[in-house]
């Protein structure tokens, strides 16, 4: 519409890859430079994009606690809360393929869905991750996590940890521009710079995309950057869980206050010599 009345285009459209080996932001990244050139030159004078450290996104305190206080995570998805039902086999032992059947109950809430429909399922942390992830961070887990601005959230670090922050992500280009402010070890600090280099990929895809490095295994890694890690930044470093979308296998006549997925379990080894499901 703007060009049929006379408006000059500073750059072609830019399209970002979420499956990009190279992170989503690789496409995006380029385009910006493109973009700050051709703005440049139509202004006639030098633009640079000067990384700084913003404030963090979300406002936080943490308090001391003897005991674990009640929480109620805050979704802005109208989340329900479902019960596990069953978690059933149905290939045989002796398949290659494990598959089960899983049924979700609602309790007495109303949930009408078609087929066809999906469910959409908030995963939780392992134990075992969660004890990692307040050592590293120097966390208590029994303590509150006190969320004012830009929501209002009460719930302890366990649950934090347990069911709202993906400690278990892969870390994109954005994590290690953000950590590349904290350490004071100079070799850390210069490493995590070069990961942020989108002209030399090389580095970032072999430490991280290339093994699935978790972002817990990349502080476990580095001391300085863990150690040193403003933790007011803790929702900036770690991302919100994303829940996983599950094809609804069950007729709503049949299982009127539940759901079933059959779910296939991937089960593999990453070059780290981990496992993964």
């Amino acid at each position: 519409r703007l060009t049929n009345l006379g408006a000059k285009s500073l750059g072609d459209i830019g399209l970002s890859d979420d499956q990009h080996p190279e992170g989503a932001d690789y496409q995006s990244y380029h385009w910006v430079e493109g973009f700050f050139q051709n703005l440049s030159q139509h202004l006639s004078r030098p633009l640079s994009r000067n990384y700084r450290l913003l404030p963090p996104s979300v406002q936080f305190t943490i308090t001391r606690n003897n005991g674990e206080i009640e929480t109620r995570i805050h979704r802005n998805d109208n989340a329900l809360q479902g019960n596990l039902i069953s978690n059933n086999r149905l290939t045989h032992e002796s398949h290659f393929q494990e598959v089960r059947l899983v049924e979700i109950g609602f309790g007495e809430t109303k949930v009408s869905y078609k087929p066809g429909d999906v469910l959409w399922v908030y995963p939780r942390n392992s134990l075992e991750n969660v004890k990692l992830a307040a050592e590293l961070l120097n966390l208590t887990l029994t303590d509150t996590v006190t969320v004012t601005s830009p929501f209002c959230m009460e719930i302890s670090v366990r649950e934090l940890l347990t069911s709202y922050l993906d400690i278990v992500a892969v870390p994109e280009r954005q994590f290690f521009e953000l950590c590349s402010n904290f350490p004071t070890d100079e070799l850390e600090k210069e490493k995590f710079q070069e990961f942020t280099n989108m002209k030399d990929t090389e580095e970032l895809y072999s430490y991280v995309s290339r093994p699935k490095r978790t972002i817990l295994e990349v502080l476990s890694d580095f001391h300085s950057v863990r150690k040193n890690l403003d933790i007011t930044y803790l929702f900036d470093v770690f991302g919100r869980i994303k829940p996983r979308g599950f094809s609804i296998a069950s007729a709503q006549s049949t299982c009127p206050k539940s759901a079933q997925l059959c779910v296939g379990v991937v089960r593999y080894r990453t070059n780290l010599k981990s496992e993964r499901v």
